[in-house]
């Protein structure tokens, strides 16, 4: 649920200004950070700071608290851009579970192998064979049990942690793919990126690194973007994907349809795949201008040499529609929801029809 201080019900005391040596310390920690960084790169860069400053209640109030609400400041952004924030009751934090601290208990988490993957098949609409799977990161924390990603990724996709994750999911998924393949089965991963990890120069140089871990062949593995992702920085977006698609990956843009990006910005993609969103495929047999959006996509997508993945498939009927339209691939839970890798197996011996 999302985590908000009440309001306070009388006029809050003016804020106390910020003492200067605070500011102070923190241009220098930037400084250094910022010589550390050329040096070990041997580049220039343009480097900003934050600091949060969340005042105690009291004596007697444990630390903790605090230094939660200081980092809350930080990774949230402060909307003026000044260097400090101050934390005001009332104000909107991120979203996090009763109890759950993100930003202190995920790098244990990393560490002890709490993040797991659940895979959701993804099925060829021609012959019904299992092609690959979407894995799909799940924290098995040992207060909170397990957790989906909408209890915790939206805080890791706005700070620093979103680099350690994407490369935990991204060694899972690939050392997974990898023991399907030894064992004869030819599947493919998929795993989504964030818009942080486009933002990332050493993105495909990892990715390669855990290929050749893994002996995985780069084809098999399958990078999602969303077309919102791309438009938030496009030249640098398209250099990272330039360098993987040189790599050998393949990459295919999620939930096409709800974004923002024209079809001048698509041609310029070096992808493979268009996933069209389960907004549309969902109600496509009650509403006809979603069936006409998908049956355009397919289209589109063919016609540009792309293959077509329908997300949302809830019932048989779907599927055989999407089939019908020249669909190539189908996910969704009338398939099946995502799975431990037991539980895939074992699906895979009894699929649905």
């Amino acid at each position: 649920m999302d985590a908000t201080l009440a309001p306070e019900t009388r006029s809050p005391a003016p804020a106390p200004a910020v003492s200067w040596s605070l500011i102070r310390i923190a241009q220098a920690v930037a400084l250094l950070l910022a010589g550390w960084l050329i040096a070990r790169r041997r580049t220039s860069l343009e480097v900003t700071g934050s600091l949060g400053i969340g005042r105690s209640a009291g004596p007697s109030e444990d630390a903790a608290p605090s230094l939660l609400r200081a980092s809350l400041i930080v990774y949230t952004g402060n909307p003026d851009l000044s260097a400090v924030s101050r934390h005001r009751p009332g104000k909107p934090q991120l979203p996090v579970s009763e109890g759950l601290n993100v930003l202190s208990d995920l790098p244990r988490a990393l560490s002890t192998d709490e993040l797991i993957l659940h895979y959701q098949p993804i099925v060829s609409l021609g012959d019904g064979s299992v092609r690959g799977a979407e894995g799909l990161v799940r924290w098995e924390h040992p207060q909170h049990g397990l957790l989906g990603p909408g209890s915790f990724m939206q805080v890791v996709e706005q700070t620093g942690l979103i680099a350690p994750l994407t490369r935990h999911v991204l060694d899972r998924a690939i050392s997974q793919c990898a023991r399907w393949r030894d064992s004869g089965q030819e599947l493919s991963v998929a795993v989504n990126l964030s818009v942080r990890n486009l933002l990332d120069q050493d993105l495909a140089d990892d990715i390669g690194s855990l290929l050749n871990r893994h002996s995985l062949p780069p084809d098999a593995l399958q990078l999602e973007i969303t077309e919102s992702m791309i438009m938030t920085d496009p030249d640098s977006s398209l250099r990272t994907l330039v360098e993987l698609s040189d790599l050998g990956v393949e990459l295919s843009v999620d939930d096409f349809g709800t974004g923002y990006s024209s079809l001048a910005n698509l041609r310029r993609l070096p992808i493979d795949q268009l996933k069209i969103d389960r907004s549309f495929v969902t109600p496509m047999l009650k509403d006809e201008s979603d069936l006409i959006i998908v049956r355009s996509t397919i289209n589109l997508a063919h016609d540009l040499g792309l293959r077509i993945v329908a997300e949302g498939v809830e019932d048989r009927a779907t599927l055989i529609r999407l089939a019908s339209l020249g669909a190539d691939l189908a996910q969704g839970y009338h398939l099946s929801r995502p799975l431990p890798v037991a539980a895939f197996e074992d699906w895979r011996r009894h699929p649905v029809d």
